[in-house]
């Protein structure tokens, strides 16, 4: 696997980077691949990014591309690497200081042709799956820019990151020069990363049989060049943490690491693999690489402890002025002010309706068309296969997901005014069990809520013994109230709302 940087700031509304992400650069997003989510929402992201521009940042956000040499990685996986390059690029921020937005692109076209100038023939290019990271370089909560320093200077960490990942993945290397033209794709290398890992495993199997005759480390380099007709280019100096050399094999260069490869640090190592004679070449790579993780987390905990002291001192102010501005709200205001914007599009959602949503519209995308007849407004999800068109007298359901579709409907119809008795289904036997069931559990919810504050409220003999003051306070509101009553009509391609005097029915055909 590789992580790499844009090779120029990026700037402007984050705009281009939204439009890139969601359509591709040739409007093939959704021929080409499957877009995961997995962390962030990327209108709150693009929401900080115009913040930062307003603020005329010269940049505004950072890009990272996570490429694998793997055809397939599980999503869980995805979300966990995703998430641990999030951390480490951000090491000294809190979670809440940062904006930052990952998503997955999974390849639906396996292959692709791209054109060798030097053959000048087309190759056929294995696509393969790889992560895009974004963080916005405003923080909204401390109202500063992030100080996340130059990607020349973040080489070393995510470099260190990125082996790390490998040796607990179990992911194979990949070469810079692995990644395509287009950033966000591995070319299909197994041809020269299969020699490569020939060569370096026949060398550990050598060193490993004949180390009891190899005297030096000299004698080490000589045997090598002459048995696997090498040639060694570069060795690391002694004050290098990681002890290696690199030798040119079929024009290939190829690095070789581990204390063996240096001459201050080659008795060592020779006789811990003479203490373990015993072990063979599988155990013996299964401790060095325990070693090799053991001074990655030692390189990482070094670094990182310089930078969060860093980041600490910079943002004394900043935070204490955050801490000063949290403070003067009410809390129990402001929590209800998070759990109505739970994220953008619930806000959206909000605007449009004026109320919230008991759904989590994370990867939904809301618009409402001012200039359509009705205002028209399309609630999406691609992922869910979930699509809601509400055109205020008809409602059209062009998706695949009849559960959550109709949980987002009879959400709509309670936004509108209607009551849950007046919702009546009648269509496929499939459609009418999930919205009867639904319903349901709502109207037992409500009546049950009712039960409990029928206990706590007392029976007014003076004004009606059968009823409560909140039985009275909604009659009367009732009784105040001309609501239009509609009929709603619900298909596998079309959802209609039409007038009828008597009741809201849900039809399905």
């Amino acid at each position: 696997m590789i992580a790499k940087f844009d090779k120029k700031a990026r700037s402007g509304t984050g705009k281009g980077l939204k439009k890139y992400l969601e359509n591709g650069t040739k409007n093939d997003r959704d021929k080409k691949d499957t877009r995961v989510t997995l962390l962030g929402d990327i209108d709150i992201l693009q929401s900080a990014i115009k913040l930062g521009h307003n603020k005329d940042y010269k940049e505004t956000y950072r890009n990272i591309v996570v490429s694998f040499n793997e055809d397939e990685i599980s999503e869980s996986d995805l979300q966990k690497i995703a998430q641990t390059y999030i951390e480490q690029y951000t090491k000294g921020y809190e979670s809440d200081e940062i904006v930052s937005y990952g998503e997955a692109h999974i390849p639906k076209i396996k292959y692709k042709m791209k054109y060798n100038k030097a053959t000048r023939k087309f190759e056929k290019i294995k696509r393969k799956p790889h992560i895009h990271l974004s963080i916005a370089l405003y923080s909204p909560k401390l109202n500063k820019k992030l100080i996340l320093n130059s990607n020349d200077k973040r080489i070393y960490d995510i470099n260190l990151l990125t082996r790390k990942l490998e040796l607990e993945y179990g992911f194979e290397p990949v070469k810079p020069k692995a990644i395509s033209n287009d950033i966000t794709q591995v070319q299909a290398t197994s041809k020269t990363l299969n020699k490569r890992k020939k060569i370096i495993d026949s060398i550990d199997k050598y060193i490993f049989e004949y180390i009891d005759q190899i005297k030096n480390y000299d004698d080490l380099k000589n045997r090598l060049q002459n048995t696997f007709n090498i040639e060694v280019i570069r060795e690391s100096t002694s004050k290098a943490k990681t002890k290696s050399i690199t030798i040119l094999y079929d024009n290939k260069k190829i690095r070789l690491k581990g204390d063996i490869f240096h001459y201050s640090t080659f008795d060592k190592a020779r006789e811990e693999l003479l203490s373990n004679d015993n072990m063979n070449i599988e155990e013996i790579k299964q401790v060095d690489s325990k070693y090799v993780l053991e001074k990655l987390n030692q390189q990482l905990q070094e670094f990182n402890q310089k930078k969060v002291t860093y980041i600490n001192q910079q943002n004394e102010y900043a935070r204490k002025r955050a801490q000063e501005r949290i403070e003067q709200y009410n809390f129990q205001e402001v929590q209800q002010i998070k759990n109505r914007f739970k994220n953008y599009q619930s806000k959206i959602y909000y605007e449009i309706y004026g109320k919230s949503i008991n759904y989590n519209l994370n990867g939904f995308y809301i618009k409402q068309y001012e200039k359509q007849p009705n205002n028209m407004t399309i609630i999406t999800n691609k992922e869910k296969h979930i699509k809601v068109i509400d055109r205020g007298a008809e409602i059209t359901l062009e998706g695949d997901n009849l559960k959550e579709e109709v949980k987002i409907s009879i959400e709509l119809c309670l936004a509108k005014g209607w009551e849950l008795e007046d919702i009546e289904s009648n269509g496929s036997e499939e459609f009418i069990k999930e919205s009867k069931r639904q319903i349901n559990i709502l109207i037992k919810s409500r009546d049950q809520n009712m039960e409990r504050t029928q206990e706590k409220y007392p029976v007014i003999n003076s004004i009606d013994k059968s009823k409560t003051i909140v039985e009275q306070e909604y009659n009367k509101i009732k009784n105040n109230l001309s609501i239009q009553n509609k009929t709603k009509k619900i298909d596998n391609e079309k959802v209609s709302l039409k007038k009828d005097i008597k009741k809201r029915n849900f039809y399905y055909k």
